[in-house]
């Protein structure tokens, strides 16, 4: 008996992960649109690549990017709509995200850290008809402020 309530609620978690990630507009890859992008003081990444996927644990971020001098960059975090930080991996100018709790399904508010200082905060925005993306980071680099236009198109 016991084995089967396990085995229904892993069931009912895989069902209840795949229905909500059909309502939420962030899932699925998107390619940054450099044309539209803006990049304050730059230099623009070549290419970047972002993919959202539902997980137990929240949403699974995935980012490649490759720099403007031609470097590839990989990074990788699973966050909550929570507030709470969640380490991430594959880039040595940050170690934690945390994303606020969301007021609506297309815009979501974060916080990217470094040894526990912030380094940047973030706006995320996905249009209504869930074909592009806009994240508004504003930041500090080197000591000097920044501020970065990243618009994508969902594929």
């Amino acid at each position: 008996m016991e084995q089967r309530f396990r085995v229904l609620a892993v069931v009912i978690l895989y069902i209840s992960v795949g229905v909500w990630a059909a309502d939420d507009p962030l899932m699925g890859t998107w390619k940054l649109n450099l044309a539209k992008s803006k990049y304050n003081p730059g230099p623009a990444p070549r290419s970047t690549i972002n993919k959202y996927e539902p997980s137990a644990d929240g949403v699974k971020f995935t980012q490649d990017v490759v720099d403007a001098q031609g470097r590839p960059s990989h990074v990788e975090y699973t966050a909550k709509y929570d507030g709470k930080e969640y380490p991430s991996s594959g880039d040595t100018s940050r170690d934690t995200v945390s994303w606020k709790p969301r007021t609506n399904p297309y815009i979501n508010d974060g916080t990217i850290k470094k040894e526990g200082k912030v380094i940047a905060t973030f706006h995320r925005a996905v249009s209504q008809d869930g074909k592009t993306m806009t994240v508004t980071v504003n930041g500090t680099k080197n000591g000097q402020p920044y501020t970065e236009i990243h618009v994508f198109d969902k594929q």
